[in-house]
């Protein structure tokens, strides 16, 4: 018996793409997995947006099957019908020219994947005019710089000693990351990259994420907003904890040059109004939602202000902030 039978049954949101998947399974009917089906439950389901992937594989790889352009105009199109947002994974420049041919209204991830475009500063001309269209466009853009960070952290010596974890990792969980087993992403990590030193693997990937630094400092040069996500975790590493992550991101956006009210606002009503729930969310308000945190000191004026933060509020309800305290 198949270890896996009748596996499409409960996967009620995939499309189907007869060139590239193949004859569909016994029992399996395509016409209810078509694009515009598929939209239409994902609307009927309560969601805001749609998200397809548009990743051909990693680095200069390109052996993954991935959305055709036909299938991505009818998603687009069924999207705008059920009036959802679309949000396209992509993180290189061919992917991201997929993405914003096809006219995605979210780009979820920054542009750290060159491809064989190479610059030593600033950007090459065909990714100057692919940021172009994207400001053109309006498109939603989110940096997500935590995830070549949180992967080039592995490399770090005592990465785990930082202190900002000691608030949201337990004692437990740092015993099992410094352990032999929970080092297991950390070895994959560095296997891949052949006879290179710790040290060389590292300042890699620092030049993968300087890129999309750069990609970033040229949109917001041009008065393009920003949109606070982190994508964690984006793979098993122990560097992309919830809450750090988004922490380290503002931080991370300021170092490049982002001011404190667009911080700010990329934190708060810009992700709101990118997915169409700025009724609810994204600002105090008669009405609203009260989802909010109290901090210590004014954001406006300091970026460590998000390091104060002295109160929850989910729903109305109030919680302290707890601490989690290091054996």
């Amino acid at each position: 018996m198949s270890p896996t039978p009748f596996i499409h049954r409960p996967l009620l949101f995939i499309i189907y793409q007869p060139e590239i998947d193949g004859l569909p399974p016994k029992g399996f009917d395509a016409k209810q997995h078509s694009p515009e089906m598929v939209v239409k439950r994902i609307a009927q389901d309560g969601a805001k947006c749609i998200k397809v992937y548009t990743e051909d594989g990693f680095d200069l790889a390109s052996d993954w099957p991935t959305i055709s352009s036909e299938i991505l105009k009818r998603v687009r199109a069924a999207a705008t019908k059920h009036g959802l947002k679309m949000m396209a994974h992509a993180n290189a420049v061919d992917m991201q020219r997929m993405a914003v041919d096809a006219d995605a209204d979210i780009l979820a991830h920054g542009m750290w994947n060159w491809l064989n475009l190479e610059s030593e500063s600033g950007l090459p001309l065909e990714i100057k005019q692919l940021g172009d269209e994207i400001l053109k466009k309006k498109m939603v853009y989110q940096p997500t710089l935590n995830v070549m960070r949180g992967l080039r952290d592995l490399t770090i010596a005592d990465h785990l000693s930082h202190p900002d974890y000691k608030n949201v990792i337990s004692a437990d969980a740092f015993d099992w990351y410094r352990s032999d087993n929970g080092q297991w992403f950390s070895k994959v990590l560095t296997q891949g990259w052949g006879n290179r030193t710790l040290a060389q693997i590292q300042q890699q990937l620092g030049k993968i994420l300087n890129k999309g630094e750069r990609v970033l400092q040229y949109l917001y040069k041009k008065g393009h907003p920003m949109v606070l996500a982190t994508d964690t975790p984006p793979a098993p590493t122990y560097a992309s904890q919830p809450g750090v992550s988004a922490n380290w991101e503002i931080k991370h956006l300021y170092k490049l040059g982002v001011s404190l009210p667009h911080i700010l606002a990329a934190a708060t009503i810009n992700n709101a109004q990118s997915f169409n729930i700025d009724q609810d969310y994204g600002s105090i308000d008669i009405g609203k939602i009260a989802n909010l945190l109290l901090l210590d000191s004014n954001p406006l004026s300091t970026i460590t202000a998000y390091d104060e933060i002295n109160t929850v509020i989910l729903h109305g309800v109030s919680h302290k902030r707890a601490i989690f305290k290091i054996r």
